[in-house]
């Protein structure tokens, strides 16, 4: 399920109609479901003030109702709105073997970062292994912005069948991939069509 199913299965409308009673602009969750809204601010609020619970139709996790430990939680998000809710894609980069990278567009849920840290085309992933120990560890989230190349640092790269996020320098004969966790050995990888950067990690969250 989507957010436009979450919403109409809710209120049991058409999604203009739910607009209507949102008080939102004719299109407004279409536009937010493709990605020409990129922070859904108004549409937050309108569920808040309606004591809902946006980070339902946004994500599908929890209940659709806020109880009020809930309510306090989301007021925060909704009169700050300083936050981008960005894809969060539920397959996982490894940092280990590797697992396949599904396109973004095929993404339903969502995770609010900072929008201080915010730039365009950036999805988050959940990590996989422990390769990249004691930096990342397994089951951490890390935030990448999809741009390519931009200098040494820790990298989603991925091949014609997996993902993976190691740490990559650039050498004159192709890229050294590197693991941060020295159980596993460096290797040489060459920039053409079966090697792929597709981003840099800016940001992580991780377990404590």
């Amino acid at each position: 399920m989507n957010i436009s199913d979450r919403l109409s299965d809710y209120f049991n409308l058409s999604l203009s109609n739910i607009e209507k009673k949102l008080n939102l602009s004719n299109g407004y969750i279409s536009n937010y479901k493709n990605g020409k809204i990129k922070n859904p601010s108004k549409l937050v609020q309108s569920l808040r003030e309606m004591k809902l619970n946006p980070n339902y139709f946004l994500t599908g996790e929890g209940s659709p109702e806020l109880v009020p430990t809930q309510q306090q939680h989301i007021k925060t998000i909704a009169e700050s709105v300083v936050g981008r809710f960005i894809p969060f894609l539920d397959q996982k980069a490894s940092a280990g073997s590797g697992k396949e990278l599904l396109d973004v567009d095929s993404c339903d849920r969502f995770i609010c970062i900072p929008d201080s840290a915010a730039r365009e085309d950036m999805y988050a992933i959940k990590v996989e292994g422990d390769s990249m120990y004691p930096t990342l560890k397994n089951g951490d989230v890390v935030v990448c912005e999809v741009a390519g190349w931009h200098g040494d640092g820790i990298y989603v790269i991925k091949t014609r069948e997996f993902a993976f996020v190691k740490r990559v320098i650039l050498q004159p004969d192709g890229y050294q991939v590197i693991s941060d966790n020295a159980l596993y050995p460096p290797y040489q990888v060459s920039p053409d069509e079966d090697t792929f950067i597709v981003g840099k990690v800016c940001y992580a969250i991780v377990q404590m």
